[in-house]
């Protein structure tokens, strides 16, 4: 497929399922996100996680997206059987979560007066047009999650932390294993999961609206999934 090809598909919200690399935004490996990281991640939340094995999280660092997390837009989600609490914490802000069995996923917001990531924000900008948030997502050894769909544009991914013995992420009927310092984009319309990890996982997430024509777009590598 064409580069120009992939522009137009990425300018239609990726009218197909894949994963893109664009190494464009492989620069964000020069601003010490996984540093910046694990100082969000304070002794006071690693002290209130110290008990919880099976764990994901997501920090958001785009305030106006992360307080769409009401409890009550997540006591309104019925199309799937979770399990919903906030917890208000004075150190790391409200905390969102909703468990499924034995994983308990949560929803983060740092007060961002403390921190600044304009310089991720501005990188990323010169080459795709935010359409939502910006955030770190984290999970454990062992964690898995199920096939789902995403109602958003472009999924942005740039690898932080990666498992060298399991796939990244699932899409459709391919797999894929996204590589350290990398940063690749999908259309999350289309059904993915992420397989069980047999390491920890950070990522840097966010969603996109179009990618700029000088972004330099390529397939990634895949193999198919066994049926």
């Amino acid at each position: 497929m064409s580069a120009s090809r992939i522009i137009r598909d990425l300018h239609g919200h990726l009218d197909r399922p894949g994963l893109l690399e664009i190494p464009s935004l492989d620069a964000l490996s020069q601003l010490d996100l996984k540093s910046r990281f694990w100082q969000l991640f304070s002794p006071e939340l690693q002290s209130f996680f110290s008990d919880r094995k099976s764990l994901s999280f997501n920090i958001y660092l785009d305030e106006g997206f992360a307080t769409k997390f009401t409890a009550t837009k997540w006591s309104q989600n019925t199309d799937r059987d979770l399990n919903y609490k906030l917890v208000l914490d004075s150190e790391v802000g409200p905390i969102y979560s909703y468990t499924l069995p034995e994983v308990e996923y949560f929803m983060l917001l740092p007060d961002l007066t403390k921190w600044d990531f304009t310089d991720v924000r501005e990188l990323i900008s010169s080459k795709a047009s935010f359409d939502g948030g910006l955030w770190f997502s984290y999970m454990r050894k062992n964690i898995e999650f199920g096939w789902h769909e995403d109602v958003a544009k472009i999924r942005m991914h740039h690898v932080l932390i990666k498992n060298d013995d399991c796939a990244s992420i699932d899409i459709e009927n391919q797999s894929y294993r996204m590589q350290m310092n990398k940063t690749y984009v999908f259309n999350p319309d289309f059904r993915h999961r992420i397989p069980p990890q047999t390491e920890e996982r950070l990522h840097l997430v966010a969603t996109l609206g179009q990618i700029s024509e000088t972004a330099h777009l390529q397939p990634a590598p895949s193999t198919a999934l066994a049926t």
